[in-house]
């Protein structure tokens, strides 16, 4: 059968593993890739290599390749633009083919690259001139251009200018010298009168300037451009975006190979976009031709992962290796257990190839909350030494990919139904139950792996009832064991990786798991809890490292020093944006909020208003730290919009998870200033004409309105104490977090099991205010409340969760009610007698709305018993 392989070829001066993130991109993607290195980057011997030597060790490398019968795609990076163009020549496929040889060349990617026309050279590009950011040093051994002097080159802005300082630094360590002579070698072939060819220009670089990307293309004649809004090194700062258009390139490149024609057809393909002048086959293809699943002969290879043996010793999956990606029966059956849907029936077993298929979609799926910061995704796949891992922990991470969107062009999910997807990971949670019960037990061996594997229990549970309803025996063991482990604790006789396991757990936990358990700072609030797990418990863990170095190959390096005033976990400070630097100062926050309350209900403290007052001041204080240090990393123009007169649109450059940390943070007040529960909020008429309820609408509305309006807010006749005049709010037409939110993540994939308890909180107040206000409401008040009920739809298609779906269908039943009443027409009564509803005014406050309550007694989202 064919395959398919991506050569990646980086540009001067770097190594081939700055191309490391693209190639797991890719193989995560099933695609098989490589990475080639240059003989004259970093080689000081004699005798000198240059251009010519380049292209002759790439040739080499595509033809062995293409004689084994691949087809393969090229993706160049600047100077391996230069490299490439002369060192594809006679390697094309369809030249091959003519020549009654397999294989060859389908497609080459410009990636910010150079594209030098024939008998020109690098330096000619710039004149005959070395550009100033060449350092070119001669000694002994002959003339080299150098590229990491911070003062003549700035390759930190010249490369690398959308990447975190640190990370830069690294890469620029890694920086090695070239042969100036490759500057003065002529290009001798154009690949792209011959072979299809897409260039990648990126926006913000600056060592190859858009500009002059953009000449580059025009003397190409023809050729696919796509645009990235990154620097000089996109598969650094996107490596996943990359991965997306390389991918779609090798699906062209693949579907034009399938078309017997002859040399010049792929030419006059890209050239005249008018196939049927040449095409001899009877397969039509148009410029924007993709390879449809049930047409394309080709078969990708796609990695397998050892760390999957255990697995398939338990017989949990079959042995199958190589499954074809576009067979139309994916499954090979060696169990009896299938599934109908859709007149079809499949297997629920799943073969190996899709187990590696599953665990890469783990790792590349949009929705990257706390369980897939665990453990890191090279040391688990790695296919030489796999991280060691208990049975039920792999099976664990298997399930919730079952359950988690997902990414573009995903190969596992892109072969599933949405319910056969449900189906399986209902398949593989019956298996996880059956091999895990028996290591809850009190007697057995405990390690960190189990304490994983419950975390990640809690991580499906939001995807799948039946987990839901028995959430709370798995959050029990979770305690059990962490207390067992003493996992809070730092132990200095492991691994740098697997330090930094046990602190992302502890630390992801401390966020996000539920009541009892850990510093459920997160499930506190969700579940009306106290946090469990003091602040100083967790004094000596120090700061888990960013994403961006978790994420980096390699072994993991000790730290360097003992954490700062802002290193440690227990800092106000925002260390980086990522999940971890943005929420683990944020929860400490939230801890703070949920003691304060504590407090205030608490029939001796609540009498103390110095003290409770002397506390508010304090987290107020602690929400300024996290503030500012917030702003410093995103920027004023950022932060503006949640403010007045701002009609901005999302910033490009700041990540998606900075919105939620945003939104997070102006919760933080509405939950302050707020009683909380939505029932106090409604009867509560001293606190309705107070400063606080001010203060949390203000921020309520920075999390949920954009207008240019002036909030009017009516005097209710039924209640003269409920103090709300015309201009309470002064212009309020701050940008909605929420709607940025639903602009750069639609489908509310990134985080959607945490951001759901905050999103409700911010939005108490304005339903309260459609359902008191009725036909008096305010269109701002409505539109608020029309927008909140989109995010809400979006969270019901994400996780379809009880308290979603019921607090979507009153919000809309209040929307359509008022509306109803502006216009003249008569609502459908909805109210409901309920026994609940003993001293709440039935005909003003929804019944259901008392299903979830945040007073003493009562359980918040959680409807049932809880001991």
């Amino acid at each position: 059968m064919a395959s398919s392989t991506v050569v990646l070829v980086p540009g001067a001066w770097h190594q081939p593993s700055c191309m490391r993130q693209l190639q797991d991109e890719l193989t995560g993607r099933g695609l098989n890739a490589i990475t080639v290195a240059h003989p004259s980057i970093g080689n000081t011997s004699h005798p000198l290599k240059t251009l010519v030597d380049d292209r002759a060790s790439l040739h080499a490398v595509i033809e062995e390749l293409a004689d084994s019968g691949h087809y393969v795609t090229v993706v160049a990076h600047s100077y391996g633009g230069a490299v490439t163009s002369g060192a594809s020549e006679g390697l094309g496929v369809a030249e091959r083919r003519a020549a009654g040889k397999p294989g060859g060349i389908v497609m080459i990617v410009y990636l910010a690259a150079f594209v030098v026309p024939k008998g020109q050279t690098l330096l000619g590009y710039f004149g005959g001139v070395a550009p100033s950011f060449w350092e070119i040093k001669l000694v002994a051994q002959g003339d080299f251009i150098y590229a990491n002097n911070p003062i003549i080159s700035d390759p930190a802005n010249l490369f690398y200018n959308d990447l975190p300082s640190d990370v830069q630094d690294y890469w620029i360590s890694q920086l090695l010298p070239i042969t100036a002579g490759c500057s003065q070698v002529p290009n001798t072939y154009e690949p792209w009168k011959y072979i299809p060819c897409t260039y990648i220009k990126a926006k913000q670089d600056q060592a190859l300037s858009l500009e002059m990307q953009e000449s580059m293309i025009a003397t190409m004649e023809s050729v696919t451009t796509r645009t990235l809004d990154s620097s000089h090194s996109p598969f650094l700062s996107m490596p996943r975006d990359v991965a997306v258009l390389v991918q779609q390139s090798v699906e062209e490149g693949l579907t034009l190979r399938s078309a017997p024609v002859g040399v010049l057809f792929y030419y006059a393909i890209l050239k005249g976009r008018r196939p049927s002048l040449l095409v001899t086959s009877a397969i039509a293809i148009s410029s924007n031709a993709r390879l449809d699943p049930k047409d394309a002969p080709a078969v990708i290879d796609a990695p397998d992962y050892p760390v999957l043996d255990c697995l398939c010793d338990l017989q949990i999956l079959t042995s199958e290796q190589a499954t074809p990606r576009y067979s139309p029966n994916l499954h090979h059956v060696l169990e009896p257990i299938t599934l109908t849907t859709d007149n079809s029936a499949f297997p629920l077993q799943l073969s190996r190839f899709e187990a590696c298929r599953l665990l890469e979609h783990f790792y590349a799926s949009p929705n990257q909350e706390f369980h897939v910061l665990l453990i890191r995704k090279g040391r688990l796949l790695d296919q030489c030494a796999p991280r060691p891992i208990l049975p039920t922990l792999l099976l664990s991470i298997l399930c919730v990919a079952c359950f988690m969107p997902p990414a573009e062009q995903s190969l596992y999910v892109s072969e599933r139904t949405v319910n056969e997807r449900m189906a399986q990971g209902r398949y593989l949670l019956d298996k996880l139950i059956q091999q895990f019960h028996p290591r809850t037990l009190p007697d057995t061996n405990h390690v960190l792996d189990d304490a994983l594997t419950a975390f990640i229990m809690t991580s499906i549970a939001p995807s799948e009832r039946s987990v839901e309803s028995s959430l709370q025996y798995w959050l029990i063991f979770l305690r059990f064991v962490v207390q067992k482990l003493e996992l809070h604790k730092d132990v200095p006789d492991l691994s740098q990786d697997d330090k930094e396991e046990r602190r992302r757990f502890v630390l992801d936990a401390r966020i996000y798991i539920s009541h009892k358990v850990v510093d459920n700072r997160h499930a506190a609030l969700s579940f009306n809890g106290r946090p469990r797990i003091t602040d100083n418990e967790c004094l000596f863990l120090p700061t888990p490292r960013p994403d961006a170095l978790w994420n980096q190959p390699g072994p993991l390096l000790p730290h360097g020093q003992q954490p700062g005033a802002h290193e440690t976990v227990l800092s106000y400070h925002v260390g980086n944006l990522d999940m971890l630097g943005l929420f683990l100062p944020l929860s400490r926050i939230l801890g703070e909020i949920l003691e304060y309350r504590f407090l205030s209900d608490h029939s001796t403290f609540n009498t103390c208003h110095d003290l409770l007052n002397t506390v508010q001041t304090n987290i107020l204080q602690h929400l300024k730290m996290w503030y500012q240090s917030f702003e410093a990393l995103v920027g004023s123009e950022f932060s503006l919009i949640a403010e007045p007169d701002c009609h901005s649109c999302p910033v490009a450059e700041v990540p998606p998870v900075a919105y939620y940390g945003f939104h997070m943070y102006h919760c933080m007040f509405v939950l302050l200033h707020g009683p909380m529960d939505v029932v106090r909020m409604y009867q509560d008429l001293t606190w309705q004409s107070s400063p606080d309820f001010l203060t949390a609408g203000e921020h309520a509305v920075a999390c949920a309105n954009v207008s240019h309006h002036k909030l009017r807010w009516h005097i209710l006749k039924k209640n003269p104490k409920f103090y709300l005049s015309v201009d309470t709010f002064a212009h309020m037409n701050s940008m909605k977090v929420s709607r940025h939110i639903l602009r750069i993540d639609p489908q509310l994939s990134l985080m959607y099991r945490f951001f759901g308890t905050y999103f409700l909180q911010s939005s108490f107040i304005f339903l309260i205010l459609a359902q008191k206000l009725g036909k008096q409401s305010d269109d701002l008040i409505l539109r608020n409340c029309s927008i909140n009920l989109q995010v809400l739809d979006m969270f019901v298609a994400a996780t379809n969760m009880d308290y979603q779906r019921t607090f979507a269908k009153l919000l809309r039943r209040t929307l359509s009610f008022n509306m109803a009443e502006s216009s003249g027409h008569i609502a459908p009564d909805h109210s409901q007698s309920t026994p609940e509803l003993t001293g709440v005014p039935q005909s003003s406050l929804d019944p259901e709305m008392l299903r979830y309550r945040w007073a003493p007694g009562y359980t918040g989202l959680w409807v049932g018993p809880m001991s």
